[in-house]
Order: C-alpha cells, then structure tokens, then sequence
C-alpha cells in the first residue's frame, strides 16, 4: 500500500498563516504530522490484521515498512509487503496425524496430515514437509525415519530424507481485505488532522514561551 496524504489547499494557508512567525514552522508541522499518521496506520493496521488472523502482532509487524517525510523529501508512504508466511505462525501446534493450524481467527482448526514441527540448526522453527522418496527407496509421506549410514552396498545417505517448510497467506493479502482497508483509509485524514492540529499547537506554544 503506498497512502499519500492530501492536504487541502485551504488549510495549507491558514496553517503558514498561524505559524508565519515561527521560520519554517508550517513545514515542520506538516512533517512531523505526517510522519506520526503513517506511524498511527501501521499500529492500526497491525491491529486490525491481528484480529482477523491468529499470527502474532510482530510476525505482522515486520511486514510494514514506512518512508518518512523529510526536509529534502516531502513524500511519505507506508508499505505492506512480503513473502507467504511460515505455517508455523498460525497458531500451529503438533498432533498425532500432523500439525493443526488456525489461519482465520474465527475460522475452524485444519490438520495437516503427514506434516511435523521442526527446529533447525539456524533455530528456526517451522512447519515441514518430508518428500516421499529417494533414489529409487519410498517411505509414507511425513514418516521420520533414520536412513542407515551410507555404504557401497546402500548408496543411502546417512541423514532423514529431505524437508521443505509449508507456509500460509501473505499478510499484504490480508491488508487489502475491504474489511482492513476500509477503516484505515476512512481514519487517515482525522488522524493527520489530529496530529497536525497538536504540533501547530505545540510549536505556537514553544515561540510564544521562548
């Protein structure tokens, strides 16, 4: 998502007009405004994605990234990016057919048969996959199982049969949810009003004081 602020060109004038004795003080408004909106979307979408899905408000998190407004660069954005995320953050938990997982907060718990929860040796944790065979030899799918140590006669290695990591949805899929969007977007002008209101009031205070 790329959400730019739009100020009226009305209240762009009586904001320089409130500030005019203060040397730059309507941009400085503007920008620390700004940048404390798009601060506020991210919290409020975190929030509102956390109450649809079950992953954690920090796996979420990460997957906001925001440009702030500068002196030398009066734009700012906030973006909601990323890969698929690891199944292992929807509530996953190990039961006897595999693992059980709830995406949706108020959907049901699924099993996934066959799959297991792992760590590795980097410590990450995850929901995996074992492949069905290798070189010419089958084990049921998900069945750990020790490979005996490689020899002439086997040509088996001598470790478990290869893994992948099992993800779910993408969390910008859910932020462009009408049910996330719509609120955040309809918040985002009170919100710059709101803050824009509280640092032209702050900066009148400081030039008046000091």
């Amino acid at each position: 998502m790329a959400n730019e602020i739009i100020i009226d060109k009305t209240d762009l004038v009586e904001l320089k007009l409130a500030l005019s004795t203060i040397k730059g003080g309507a941009a400085s408004a503007i920008r620390m405004a700004t940048n404390d909106s798009m601060a506020g979307v991210r919290t409020e979408s975190v929030k509102l994605i956390g109450g649809k899905v079950t992953a954690k408000a920090a796996v979420i998190r990460k997957h906001f990234s925001i440009k702030k407004m500068s002196v030398n660069d009066l734009s700012a954005n906030i973006t909601c990016a990323g890969t698929p995320v690891p199944l292992i953050s929807y509530s996953a938990r190990s039961v006897k057919k595999g693992v059980s997982v709830k995406v949706l907060k108020s959907g049901k718990r699924d099993i996934v048969r066959h799959a297991f929860i792992a760590k590795m040796r980097s410590g990450h944790e995850g929901v995996f996959w074992r492949e069905e065979n290798i070189r010419g030899k089958k084990w049921r799918v998900g069945v750990k199982i020790k490979l005996p140590a490689p020899s002439k006669a086997t040509g088996l290695r001598k470790y478990q049969l290869p893994i992948r990591e099992l993800y779910g949805p993408r969390i910008p899929d859910v932020f462009d949810d009408a049910d996330i969007m719509t609120p955040i977007l309809a918040n985002a002008s009170k919100r710059f009003d709101d803050r824009l209101k509280h640092h032209t009031d702050r900066l009148m205070a400081k030039a008046k004081n000091g």
